[in-house]
C-alpha cells in the first residue's frame, strides 16, 4: 500500500515562535544550569522534538548572528526553522520579526541594520522606530512578518503604550498577531476586552491571532503550555503564518486539537478519464475547483459509487449512472483509502473494479490484508453523498427529510433493531394466520361432511350392514388404523433424519486449541468447551437410540402388516358372499365402506379445528402485543425525532425552524390500497387524505367489520367499500403492520436585514431556498465525511456567505468534507484546508484528468492562491476592475 505524500493541505504544526539562542540566555541572566553553548543548544533541539514541537523561530534582542548555531543544528535534527530577531521599538515595545525558511543570516542582518543604530554588539539599543513605524517598515519586507511580543507583560504593546498610541498600534492593519501565555481569561482584567475585540476605542475589522510564544530559553520549558502553540498551514512559510493570523480562528490552537472522525485518505483510479489520479485528502475541508468537465463531479461520484452508496432519487441515479458509464468507463479501477477512528482506529482499503461490486480489505501497518466478505458500508458509516442539484432534489421529498432529521436523534430513540425486529415478528405472524387459515378452509370444508355422512351412516346401521358384515366392517377398521400407524413411524422416520444433520455439526472454529492458546484464562475456557461438547455427544447418542427405534418400529410393522394382509385374505370369501346378499337386498356395500372410512378420516378433525380455533386466538393475541410494541416504540422514536426537530431550531436559530407531525405520511395506506383493491380507489384514497385522524388498526377493524362501517366511518363510496372488504384477511394484516411515517416541516428565514424575520415553508421557498434549508441541515453535527458536488448550485451568494460559509467552518473542525465547487466563497471565506485544482488536458479520445502537485495545497501557498484567483475570480485584472466598480 502506498502511503500518503505531502500533497494533502494544511495541517497543524506545533510552533514555539520565540526560542532564544544562547547568547540571549547569557546576555539576559538566564539559568542555562552548567551547560555550554554546544550542550544548550542540543538539550534545546531534544526537547523541542521529544515535545513535538516541529517549527521554530530564533530570536535574539537586535541581533541574528547569534542564533546561526542553533539555526543549523535545528534544521539538521528536522525542525522548520524561522529565522528572525527581537525588535525593542523607541517607545518600548518588543516585537518578534521573523522571515521565510532559508532566509540568509546575511539578508535578515540587513533588515535589521536598517531598524538600528548599532553592530550587533549591543543588543539592548533602543531601535530607531517606534511601534506603528516598525510595523509600517515590516510590512514593505518580502517574506517577512512581525508579531507583537508578550502583549500584557513589561515590554508588551498593551503594556507600554497608552491612550492614542495604543489604539493607534493596535488598530494597524499591519499588526497580525500578539504573544500571550496562556488564553484571553488569563490575560490582565484591563486588557481583556481589548483582546476580545470589544473595546470600542481599539475595535477592528479583524481581531489580532493571538498565539502562544514565550521565551523558550531552557530545554525544561519545552513541554510549557506558555511557549507554543498549533497553526495550521500548508507549507511552513511566513504567507502561511500569515493566513493563519488572518483566519485564526480556523487556523490557530492553544491547545492540541483532537479529532476524531471517519475520513477518506485518499482516492485513486486506474483506467479511464482519471487514469493515474490520486488524490489525498485533508481531515477538514477539500475543495476541487476547475473548469466545466475537468473531472470535479467524477471525483465525487467515484467515491459514491466506489462505497456502493445509491443516489437518494431515481432522477439523479439516471445521471448518475450515466456518468459512471461514458465518463470513469468500464474497466476503470477506482481504489479508496478510508481511516474510521470508533470504536478503535482501523484503515480500509475498498477497490472496485467497474461494473462489478466493491472489494474491502482491511489495512495493518501499511500492509494490505486479506479480502473480506463484507460490503463497505457494513462495517464503515455510510457517506453524506450528493451529486449536483441532489440537494434541492431531497427538499421534494418528505421521506428524506424525516431521514435526515433523524441523524440529530440521540440515545433516546428506539433502536431500529428493535423496530425490525418486531416487523419481522409480525410478518412472521401473519404468515402464520395465513397458512391456518388456509389448512382450516381445507378442514372446514371436510368437517362440513360430517352431518350428511353420519345421517347416512344411521340409514345404514338401521338396516343392520355394520351386523351383517361383522368381522369385515372391523377389518376395514383395522385398516384405517394401521395406515395411521404407518404414517405416524414416517412422521418419526422424517425428524429423525432432520436432527442429524444438527447433532453432527462441528464445534466452531473459534473453540480451536490454536484460537484459544493466547486467551488468559484458556484452561477455564477449555472446561467450558468440555461441557459444552456433552450436548453433541449425548445428541448423537439420542439420534442412534431413536434411528434403531425406527428402523425396529418399520421391520415390526412390516411383519404385522403381512400377517394382517393374511388374516384380510382369509375373509375375503366370506365377505364376498355377505356382501352379495345385501346387494339384493338394494345396499350398497362399496357406498357403505365409503362411508365409513370418510367418517374415520373426518371424525378426529373436529378435534383438530378446536385445536386451530386455539391456536388462531394464540396467534391473534401475540399479534395484538406486537402491535402495541410497534406502536409505542413508534411513538418514542417521534418523541426523539421532536426533541432532534427542537435542537436543530436551537442550533440554528434565527435561520431554520423545524416541526415533526406524527403519522402524517399515509402514503403506504394508498399505495396498498391501489395494489391490492381492484377497480377505481381515487375516491377512497381522497376521502382518507382528508380525515384529521387515521391509525392502520383502526381502518382494518373497519374493513372486517365490513362495507357499511367502511362508509359511515370513513365516507368511503358503496362499490368501492365492497371491493376492499372483500379484498381479504392478507389484506387486513398488511394495513396493521404498515407505519405512517412521521413529517418534517421545515422553514427558512428569508429576511434580507440580519435581525428581521420573514418564515416561508418548505414547498413556497425556490429551488435555492430550498437546497440552502436543506445544507444548513447537513452542515450540522456528524463525524461522517460530507461530500457535495457543487453544494453553491442554486443559493444565492448572500446566504452562502452569511450562513453556509459560517457552519462550514465550525463543522469542518469534527467532520470531513469534500466539496466541488465554483464559488470562491466556499474555499476561501471557508479556509479550505485543501484546494485541488483540477484540469481536462487532450483532445478525443486522449482527453483525460490533470491535477498537478502546484495545483493542491491551501491558500498560503502562492500557487494554489493564483489559482483560485484564475478559476473562480476570472484572473487579477477581472477581480479589480470588480473591485473598482463596487467601489470597495
Amino acid at each position: 500500500m502506498e502511503t500518503r505524500n505531502d500533497l494533502y493541505g494544511a495541517r497543524y504544526w506545533r510552533c514555539a515562535l520565540q526560542v532564544n539562542p544562547f547568547a540571549y540566555c547569557e546576555d539576559n541572566a538566564k539559568d542555562t544550569g552548567d551547560l555550554d553553548e554546544d550542550e544548550y543548544t542540543s538539550a534545546l533541539i531534544a526537547a523541542c522534538i521529544e515535545e513535538g514541537i516541529e517549527v521554530i523561530g530564533i530570536t535574539d534582542h537586535h541581533r541574528i548572528e547569534s542564533s546561526e548555531k542553533l539555526m543549523l543544528e535545528a534544521e539538521a535534527a528536522g525542525l522548520t526553522v524561522f529565522p528572525g530577531f527581537e525588535f525593542y521599538s523607541k517607545d518600548g515595545v518588543h516585537f518578534l520579526c521573523l522571515f521565510d525558511p532559508g532566509t540568509s543570516i546575511k539578508s535578515v542582518q540587513a533588515k535589521l541594520h536598517d531598524c538600528v543604530d548599532h553592530d550587533g554588539e549591543e543588543p539592548e539599543t533602543v531601535g530607531k522606530y517606534d511601534a506603528l513605524e516598525f510595523m509600517d517598515k515590516c510590512h514593505t519586507w518580502k517574506g517577512a512578518i512581525c508579531v507583537a511580543a508578550h502583549l500584557c507583560s513589561k515590554n508588551g504593546l498593551l503594556k507600554e503604550l497608552s491612550n492614542a498610541p495604543r489604539a493607534n498600534a493596535w488598530k494597524s492593519e499591519k499588526l497580525f498577531a500578539g504573544c500571550l501565555p496562556g488564553d484571553i481569561d488569563g490575560a490582565p482584567h484591563e486588557h481583556r476586552n481589548i483582546l476580545k475585540n470589544k473595546e470600542p476605542e481599539y475595535k477592528r475589522e479583524r481581531p489580532v491571532a493571538l498565539i502562544n510564544a514565550n521565551d523558550l530559553s531552557s530545554p525544561n520549558d519545552a513541554g510549557s503550555p506558555s511557549v507554543s502553540c498549533w497553526i495550521k498551514m500548508s507549507d511552513v512559510t511566513v504567507e502561511g503564518l500569515r493566513q493563519a493570523f488572518l483566519d485564526a480562528e480556523s487556523r490557530i490552537r492553544l491547545e492540541c486539537p483532537e479529532e476524531e472522525r471517519t475520513e477518506i485518505l485518499s482516492i485513486s483510479w486506474e483506467g479511464g478519464f482519471l487514469d493515474g489520479t490520486t488524490i489525498n485528502f485533508n481531515e477538514n475541508l477539500n475543495v476541487l475547483i476547475g473548469g466545466p468537465g475537468s473531472g470535479k463531479s467524477s471525483v465525487v461520484e467515484s467515491i459514491r459509487h466506489v462505497m456502493g452508496i445509491e443516489p437518494a432519487t431515481e432522477g439523479v441515479k439516471t445521471s448518475v449512472d450515466s456518468l459512471i458509464k461514458k465518463v470513469i468507463g468500464r474497466g476503470t479501477k477506482i481504489s479508496l483509502h478510508v481511516r474510521v477512528r470508533r470504536p478503535a482506529e482501523r484503515e480500509y482499503l475498498i477497490e472496485r473494479v467497474l461494473p462489478n461490486p466493491p472489494q474491502v480489505r482491511e489495512i495493518d501497518g501499511g500492509e494490505v490484508g486479506d479480502l473480506l466478505d463484507v460490503r463497505p458500508t457494513e462495517i464503515l458509516p455510510v457517506f453524506d453523498i450528493f451529486g449536483q442539484h441532489e440537494i434541492s432534489e431531497l427538499a421534494r421529498d418528505p421521506t428524506m427529510l424525516t431521514k435526515l432529521l433523524a441523524r440529530f436523534v440521540g440515545s433516546s430513540a428506539n433502536d431500529d433493531g428493535e423496530i425490525s425486529e418486531l416487523n419481522r415478528a409480525l410478518s412472521a405472524n401473519r404468515k402464520q394466520l395465513l397458512e391456518l387459515h388456509e389448512e382450516m378452509d381445507e378442514v372446514r370444508s371436510k368437517v362440513g361432511q360430517l352431518p350428511a355422512l353420519k345421517q347416512k351412516m344411521k340409514q345404514f346401521k338401521r338396516a343392520k350392514v355394520d351386523e351383517k358384515l361383522g368381522l369385515s366392517q372391523a377389518l376395514a377398521e383395522e385398516e384405517q388404523v394401521l395406515a395411521s400407524i404407518s404414517s405416524e413411524i414416517e412422521a418419526w422416520e422424517e425428524w429423525v433424519d432432520d436432527i442429524q444433520e444438527n447433532v453432527e455439526e462441528e464445534l466452531p472454529e473459534s473453540l480451536d486449541d490454536e484460537e484459544l492458546k493466547d486467551l488468559p484464562n484458556v484452561e477455564l475456557i477449555k472446561k467450558g468447551r468440555a461441557a459444552l461438547e456433552l450436548i453433541p455427544i449425548a445428541g448423537r447418542n439420542a439420534h442412534k437410540l431413536l434411528a434403531d427405534a425406527v428402523v425396529k418400529a418399520k421391520t415390526d410393522f412390516d411383519a404385522i402388516e403381512v400377517a394382517w394382509e393374511k388374516i384380510r385374505s382369509g375373509n375375503d370369501k366370506a365377505f364376498q358372499k355377505t356382501s352379495r346378499e345385501l346387494e339384493k337386498e338394494g345396499i350398497d356395500v362399496d357406498e357403505y365402506l365409503s362411508v365409513l372410512k370418510k367418517l374415520g378420516e373426518i371424525s378426529p378433525l373436529e378435534k383438530t379445528a378446536e385445536s386451530a380455533r386455539k391456536k388462531e386466538d394464540s396467534l391473534r393475541k401475540q399479534r395484538r402485543e406486537l402491535l402495541v410494541k410497534l406502536n409505542d416504540a413508534r411513538a418514542s422514536n417521534f418523541r426523539a425525532l421532536e426533541k432532534a426537530a427542537k435542537k436543530v431550531s436551537k442550533r440554528l436559530r434565527s435561520v431554520i425552524r423545524v416541526s415533526t407531525i406524527f403519522f402524517a405520511d399515509r402514503q403506504p395506506l394508498f399505495e396498498l390500497i391501489r395494489s391490492e383493491v381492484s377497480g377505481q380507489t381515487a375516491q377512497a384514497v381522497k376521502a382518507l387524505e382528508e380525515l384529521d385522524d387515521l391509525t392502520p388498526s383502526e381502518f382494518a377493524d373497519a374493513c372486517r367489520a365490513g362495507s357499511e362501517q367502511l362508509q359511515e366511518q370513513f365516507g368511503i363510496a358503496v362499490g368501492t367499500a365492497q371491493r376492499i372488504t372483500e379484498a381479504g384477511e392478507e389484506f387486513f394484516l398488511k394495513i396493521e403492520e404498515l407505519e405512517f411515517l412521521s413529517q418534517t416541516e421545515i422553514e427558512l428565514n428569508i429576511a434580507r436585514n440580519e435581525g428581521s424575520e420573514d418564515w416561508r415553508c418548505l414547498e413556497d421557498l425556490s429551488t435555492g431556498q430550498k437546497a440552502t434549508a436543506i445544507l444548513l441541515l447537513l452542515l450540522l453535527e456528524s463525524d461522517v465525511p460530507l461530500i457535495i458536488d457543487q453544494p453553491e448550485d442554486d443559493l444565492d451568494n448572500k446566504f452562502i456567505s452569511r450562513d453556509i460559509v459560517s457552519k462550514m467552518r465550525d463543522g469542518k473542525s469534527r467532520r470531513q468534507f469534500i466539496f466541488a465547487s465554483h464559488n470562491a466563497n466556499i474555499p476561501v471565506l471557508g479556509d479550505a484546508e485543501l484546494i485541488v485544482g483540477m484540469e481536462a488536458k487532450g483532445e478525443g479520445g486522449d482527453l483525460h484528468a490533470v491535477v498537478e502537485p502546484e495545483n493542491m495545497g491551501s491558500i498560503d501557498k502562492p500557487s494554489v492562491c493564483q489559482l483560485i484567483k484564475e478559476v473562480l475570480e476570472g484572473g487579477d485584472t477581472a477581480f479589480l476592475k470588480r473591485q473598482e466598480k463596487y467601489g470597495f
